[in-house]
This record gives C-alpha cells, sequence and structure tokens, in this order.
C-alpha cells in the first residue's frame, strides 16, 4: 500500500518515486494489482483501515494458493488507486504526469533528470550501458557544433536506455548471503580458523 502521502507544500519533490515504485512491482509481477495507490496530503486513516482490512482477509484465507494469490483474492473492493482532496476521494488511474488526471491537477508530480533524459519511470538503471550518439534520438536539432560539443561532453557515448544496466539482475526476493542455500546470491568466503581470526 503506498498512500504517495504529498508534502509539495513543504518543498517535498519526490513524488516520481511512487510511480517509480508502482513501475518496479508490474515489472516483478506482471502486474501492480497487490498495490493500492492513493495520494493525499496527509496520511488518512481510511489507508490504515484497508491496509488492516486486506492483510486480516488473506492471512485468514485457508484456500489453497500462492501468498500472492490470497492478497489478490482478497483484495478490498475499495482499494483501487485514486486520490483524496479535501476529504473526497477520486478514482483515478494514476497515470505518471497525465494532463487528463484529476489527482495531476490536484497533486502535480514532477520528474527527474534520468527519465527525462530518457531513462525508465522505474529509475532502476543506475549505470547505463552506453552507446554512441545518435541524432535520430533527439527531437531538437542540431549543428555541426552542438554534435561536436556534444561528443566532447560525452566521450564515452551516451545512455543506451533500452538495454538493462550494468551490472543490474533480477529481483531475488529474500536473499541470502549464506549460510542458506536458499535463494543464494552470494557466499562469503569459508573462514578456516575463526579464533585465529578473532584475535
Amino acid at each position: 500500500m503506498d498512500d504517495g502521502t504529498s508534502k509539495e507544500t513543504g518543498g517535498y519533490h519526490y513524488g516520481w518515486f511512487h510511480f517509480a515504485l508502482r513501475d518496479r512491482v508490474r515489472q516483478a509481477n506482471g502486474s501492480s494489482a497487490n498495490m493500492v495507490f492513493w495520494r493525499n496530503i496527509v496520511t488518512d486513516a481510511a489507508s490504515e483501515d484497508l491496509l488492516n482490512h486486506w492483510i486480516t482477509a488473506y492471512k485468514g484465507d485457508a484456500r489453497p494458493g500462492t501468498q500472492r494469490d490470497k492478497v489478490l483474492r482478497n483484495k478490498p473492493s475499495t482499494g483501487v488507486d485514486g486520490c483524496f482532496t479535501e476529504g473526497r476521494f477520486t478514482r483515478d488511474e494514476l497515470v505518471f504526469q497525465d494532463a487528463t488526471s484529476p489527482c495531476q491537477r490536484d497533486y502535480p508530480v514532477y520528474s527527474n533528470a534520468r527519465h527525462e533524459a530518457g531513462g525508465p519511470l522505474a529509475g532502476n538503471v543506475l549505470k547505463c550501458t552506453l552507446k554512441p550518439v545518435d541524432l535520430t534520438d533527439y527531437k531538437a536539432p542540431f549543428s555541426a557544433d552542438d554534435l561536436a560539443r556534444l561528443k566532447t561532453i560525452f566521450p564515452n557515448g551516451v545512455c543506451d536506455w533500452s538495454k538493462p544496466g550494468i551490472n543490474q539482475v533480477p529481483l531475488i526476493p529474500w536473499p541470502s548471503f549464506g549460510p542458506s542455500p536458499r535463494n543464494l546470491v552470494y557466499q562469503p568466503p569459508a573462514i578456516e580458523n575463526p579464533a585465529k581470526t578473532l584475535k
């Protein structure tokens, strides 16, 4: 549950990250049906009530199925995306920076430099794969001087956002760093003589 609490009046400009989080959930699961996204000025008691009801319902579900199956089939009917304005709830798909969205009007969301440069909304490419400068990637026209300057600024190339980031790997839930072999992502080297190490 992401209540998307907005603090724009307090100088908070990280609202885009709530959308990035939802995009990461979609990438990992194929959908964000297990998430409810509300935007509000303050954390509303309704979000806590919804979450408590939802957790109680799926935890009490003894029918066969995975945890995700149980979460999805016990999702409350009020668990839909939208926003609260002066206590009134508006159902909204909350598409990132959709000018027609009523919630975007009430809770404007600003982008970030990486997304404006063509990076994914998920914001999960930390170090991009590089490619040569290609003028067809840009809407603005470039003069010969512009192109020379661009290649001077980025001598090794620019980000290729169509590819995963450097060392970017799929998400592994509950990763293990040993000794458990389940979801093992890294096995530390064995210490031959632990007592000697502690001295």
